[in-house]
């Protein structure tokens, strides 16, 4: 057993899929192993904290210079940028190899390999800014005080580049994935779709039309469609056993979190508004069993009763937040014994991995 690592909560619950374990008896079996009762005497350390830390020391490090780099991108010129995203892309490409054989592990060898992939979309979006109208960086940010061009075309402009950027990420993705399983990177391609549909609305509508009262709704059905098909890709994006799908449906939320934010930072009088679409989000990850919808609804629920309710006192900020998070963990503990009680009568699932 040791030679194939450490039993954990996983495998325990495949057994309870293939009929070895009752879920009382799998319940039983960790109370004992978090009793610290070991057979023998023999000290079995439970080290799955250090992957976490690993994770978020390799996502910070990816993550980090890219906002870095996004920030001061008025300030900075084309070529500048572009230098500084190829270095960021073979930095991350090159801590993911070193990651890999040196044997630090899965987890940042995975995510940091991941990061090559929206440094390759920035590229590719620098280049054409480059040979083009140069609407971002300092040459950018002059030619808008010299009006040099109008409004609308430096947002169509800014539009396509963005769009150019995410077809680069999709294409890049799919050759990494090719070459190399990594669930992470497709995190990057869901990610772009927000940016991609509003980048395309951009382009395609005309100027002075009702845009902003209909990108909303527009965004809103583009995201079901596109989730829809995920869910027929799911096969294809777990091929190879790792678990793709999830990381694009995280990615794919994840900018849509950072809207609601923003959206309630500018006016708190929306927190029913996106309180719903966060219980909406959960309660269908509920009825499709998919955990990333779920964790995505409660860590929406909780940003936006953080965010919403900030201009009251803090008690009440305190309270809300607490019957929020404690409804949350009652949800939670009801689904998993859900799903434990529903895996005795399924038949076992293929063991996906999250990383490579």
């Amino acid at each position: 057993m040791r030679a194939n690592g450490p039993l954990h909560e996983g495998h325990l619950a495949e057994a309870v899929r293939r009929g070895v374990l009752t879920h009382d008896q799998m319940e039983a079996v960790l109370a004992l192993a978090r009793s610290g009762a070991n057979p023998g005497d023999i000290n079995v350390p439970d080290l799955r904290w250090t992957a976490v830390v690993q994770g978020i020391a390799a996502a910070v490090a990816v993550l980090v210079p890219g906002f870095t780099l996004l920030a001061t991108m008025r300030d900075l010129s084309e070529p500048v940028l572009l230098a500084l995203s190829a270095l960021a892309a073979l930095s991350s490409g090159g801590l993911g190899w070193l990651a890999r054989d040196r044997g630090w592990g899965r987890v940042p060898a995975s995510i940091l390999t991941a990061g090559v992939v929206p440094y390759a979309g920035a590229i590719a979006m620098f280049v054409l800014d480059l040979a083009w109208r140069g609407v971002l960086g300092v040459g950018g940010r002059d030619r808008d005080l010299a009006g040099a061009y109008t409004l609308a075309q430096s947002n169509r402009t800014s539009a396509t580049l963005f769009l150019a950027a995410s077809l680069t990420v999709a294409v890049v993705t799919a050759l990494l994935t090719r070459a190399r399983r990594n669930g992470p990177a497709w995190s990057a391609p869901g990610a772009c779709v927000s940016v991609a549909v509003l980048a395309a609305l951009v382009v395609a509508m005309p100027e002075g039309n009702a845009a902003d009262r209909l990108w909303p709704f527009a965004l809103t059905l583009v995201l079901a469609a596109i989730t829809a098909t995920v869910s027929l890709w799911r096969p294809r994006l777990q091929r190879g056993g790792v678990d793709g799908a999830s990381w694009f449906e995280l990615g794919l939320f994840a900018p849509l979190l950072l809207v609601a934010q923003v959206s309630l930072h500018n006016d708190s009088a929306r927190l029913l508004q996106w309180l719903g679409a966060s219980i909406a989000v959960g309660a269908v990850g509920v009825a499709l069993r998919r955990w990333t919808y779920q964790l995505t609804g409660a860590l929406a629920a909780l940003a936006t009763t953080f965010m919403g309710l900030r201009q009251e006192p803090i008690t009440t900020r305190g309270g809300a937040f607490v019957a929020v998070a404690v409804v949350i963990a009652l949800v939670a503990q009801w689904q998993r014994h859900r799903e434990a009680t529903a895996a005795l009568h399924e038949p076992p699932r293929e063991a996906l991995s999250y990383w490579e």
